[in-house]
């Protein structure tokens, strides 16, 4: 069974991989959460790099993509705008006709006057129901479909009044005027479709002959913004700056490697590999839309590896191992649980689908199970950072309060004794009456490598001791973790004095990378804030929120773990400044659609601006008004 439902995942994803390069990089992302450990580092199953390197290939057709994408956003707008003005011109317009009918008016004329109509309704209401870069396909298209309609119209009603040619019943133009436009609807919907389509095609035309040599512009068809070009999303994304520099780093800080060069020098291949997934998430995911599904795909890899965990927590009691993933352990899935718990909540405050917000409180409460099946303290403390950030951030208090309540009233239920045991050795002594079990050494420890840390970059602030050579050091200086009576060499349990330990100061471009990127997600959060209202985007403010919320948790989990070389924490460096992109061009293009038309500046006044107090009559000239003239 769930081989048949991988391989109906897989031919949907192919299927949609042919339109959007988008599905690829989501594919990508799914697989490196949900893969199972073993099968993450197999050399002959590289299936990252073919999602990602697909979307790398794919994205070339980006722009004919988006194009089609907005045509069709084009069409739907068009249509709304042209159904408004008709339905607010379809009453006097028939009426009209009616009219001038029972008048005994003649054809052309008639149609004259309906045209004349038509054009003044359109100018009087074309600021209110017709945006302002599409009136030059609505209003011809209004026109040549509405002069179509005066003929059926005239023809319908010259029918009734034929029938009638002795003497019209009571009431007859009520009659008239309820069939006439009925003839009139089912006239105007016969061809509107068509003519709509064909009227987009004669603009596209127009467009791609005065745009073919200028065909990586940032606008589209009709001049409305398109995203930013493959190689400027790409260069201008200061996350991937970020990460050239620690390629650098890492060049530069393994060949002074203080025990095993060429270990250390292992990971200038590993960050020129990252360069893949890092292309593939920049090129692919360029439209908010796009970020959307990344996200989703983020989380339902995630949500895969939190109920492998929680079943074998409920088989085997204990922390949870061996998940799946890039690193498999209880503190990698604290870690990912974390970071994506804030994000299905706001899924669940920011859409309005109800299934989509379904999947967001499944996402959160898988997330929740993680954190229990890990054991991790450091997610329970990160898990709640992250939230509170969440919380304070979110505009919609009362919902994500009730929410949260539930959750954490959820969370207390579900969590066993032995969990709450755990979580209360972070702050007690290691012999405490009232902790049941023994203090884990692993804690203890853990402020020793802090300890080692801190005493390695202190001699060498500059260059570090290299990559991947910390757990060396610490077996130099006997600091050992003893494991079923076996001395282990340890990391150090801390991402950020890992860094800089093994870095020095070089360390500081992988911290500065993830702070860039926050600030710049933040900014992307401030300016979406205007789309709150907004029928078509108005749940990008809330992911954004989610995003920071979970990157902070990470963060605070990442305080008691060595993270630094998942590949996910990668993916932040380029993320924030994509969002901000994405943010920009998303504001922009909702702006093109709702940018008012122009309008004619009023004449001044006859007689000059107002004056203060009454109204001087003797200085109104009206001797050239013959009425009023006095006669000699």
């Amino acid at each position: 069974m769930r081989v048949a439902f991988f391989i109906v995942v897989v031919l949907v994803v192919l299927h949609k991989m042919r339109g959007d390069a988008a599905w690829a990089t989501a594919m990508g992302v799914f697989v490196y959460f949900a893969i199972p450990s073993r099968e993450f580092y197999m050399p002959t199953a590289p299936y990252q790099a073919v999602f990602f390197g697909s979307a790398v290939l794919l994205s070339i057709r980006t722009r004919d993509v988006y194009n089609e994408w907005v045509k069709g956003e084009v069409r739907t707008e068009s249509h709304q705008a042209a159904a408004a003005v008709y339905d607010a011109l379809r009453a006097p317009f028939v009426e009209l006709i009616c009219r001038g009918v029972l008048d005994g008016r003649d054809r052309d004329r008639l149609r004259a006057e309906a045209q004349a109509l038509t054009e003044r309704t359109i100018d009087e209401v074309r600021v209110k129901l017709v945006p302002a870069k599409l009136e030059r396909i609505v209003r011809p298209l209004l026109t040549s479909r509405l002069e179509v309609a005066a003929t059926v119209a005239v023809k319908e009603a010259e029918r009734m009044l034929g029938i009638h040619a002795g003497a019209p019943p009571r009431n007859f133009l009520a009659t008239m005027i309820e069939r006439v436009t009925q003839a009139v609807d089912a006239s105007t919907a016969e061809g509107l479709e068509a003519e709509l389509d064909s009227h987009i095609a004669t603009v596209d035309v127009a467009h791609e002959r005065a745009t073919r040599m200028f065909a990586a512009g940032d606008t589209g068809f009709l001049g409305i913004p398109m995203p930013s070009g493959g190689l400027i999303a790409v260069f201008s994304n200061s996350g991937i700056w970020f990460h050239f520099a620690f390629i650098i780093a890492t060049a530069a800080t393994a060949q002074t490697a203080r025990y095993d060069v060429a270990l250390a020098s292992a990971q200038i291949d590993v960050v020129f590999l990252l360069l893949i997934p890092l292309a593939g998430i920049m090129l692919a995911i360029r439209t908010a839309e796009q970020f959307r599904l990344f996200l989703w795909s983020w989380i339902a890899g995630v949500s895969i590896l939190c109920y492998n965990g929680v079943t074998m927590w409920l088989a085997h009691g204990g922390r949870a191992d061996s998940v799946g993933g890039q690193a498999g352990d209880a503190n990698w899935l604290g870690i990912i649980a974390v970071s994506v718990a804030p994000i299905c909540i706001s899924m669940v405050t920011g859409e309005r689908k109800a299934i989509i917000r379904f999947a967001g409180l499944m996402g959160a409460g898988l997330s929740g199970l993680g954190i229990i099946a890990c054991g991790s303290r450091g997610a329970l403390i990160a898990v709640i950072v992250g939230v509170a950030y969440w919380f304070v951030w979110t505009n919609k208090k009362g919902l994500a309060l009730s929410i949260l309540l539930t959750g954490g009233a959820a969370f207390l239920v579900v969590a066993p004794e032995e969990f709450w045991e755990r979580m209360g050795s972070m702050f007690l002594s290691e012999k405490n009456p009232w902790i049941h079990v023994q203090h884990e050494a692993s804690a203890e420890m853990r402020k020793r490598f802090w300890v080692v840390a801190r005493e390695v970059f202190a001699e060498k602030p500059w260059t570090g001791i290299g990559p991947k050579n910390y757990p060396k050091e610490v077996g130099v200086r006997g600091v050992l973790l003893e494991f079923n009576g076996v001395a282990i060499e340890m990391e150090c349990h801390s991402t950020w004095l890992h860094l800089l330990a093994e870095y020095g100061i070089w360390g500081f471009i992988w911290i500065g990378a993830h702070l860039s990127s926050f600030f710049m997600i933040f900014r992307a959060m401030v300016l979406t804030r205007r789309l709150k209202n907004d029928p078509q985007y108005f749940w990008l403010t809330s992911y954004m929120v989610g995003i920071q919320g979970g990157w902070i948790g990470a963060w605070v989990a990442m305080s008691f773990v060595s993270s630094q070389w998942y590949d996910f924490n990668f993916w932040i460096f380029i993320v924030g400044p994509m969002a901000l992109q994405i943010a920009r061009h998303t504001i922009a293009y909702r702006e093109w659609f709702e940018l008012p038309l122009p309008t004619r500046d009023l004449p001044p006044p006859r007689y000059g601006p107002p004056a203060e107090g009454k109204l001087d009559l003797t200085h109104i000239d009206v001797s050239d008004q013959p009425a009023l003239r006095p006669q000699s």
